[in-house]
């Protein structure tokens, strides 16, 4: 199946090394999109997918790391706060 994306390519410093080019599929004739690079041109991406690709397997991996990593940072901050209780309760009175 063949896909098209629109979009813009920007050109940006890559740290020494010369000049990255990006496509971003927004439009960035309009601005507002300074911290991508700078805008070269609109742009229309072409490319082949498999007929039968079904990205939602890989979706589901993709939100299930972000449910582990959610669940690691609230037990971080549950942990931190009740560091903080503790504190307060080990204060003589």
């Amino acid at each position: 199946m063949k896909v098209e994306n629109k979009g813009s390519i920007f050109c940006s410093a890559n740290g020494g090394k010369g000049l990255r080019f990006e496509f971003w599929p927004i439009d960035g004739s309009r601005g507002g999109f300074e911290h991508l690079g700078t805008f070269v041109k609109l742009h229309t991406a072409e490319f082949e997918v498999m007929d039968n690709y079904d990205p939602r397997a890989r979706m589901v991996e993709e939100l299930e790391m972000q449910i582990q990593k959610a669940g690691a940072e609230y037990q971080k901050r549950v942990t931190e706060l009740k560091a903080q209780i503790q504190s307060l309760l080990a204060i003589e009175a």
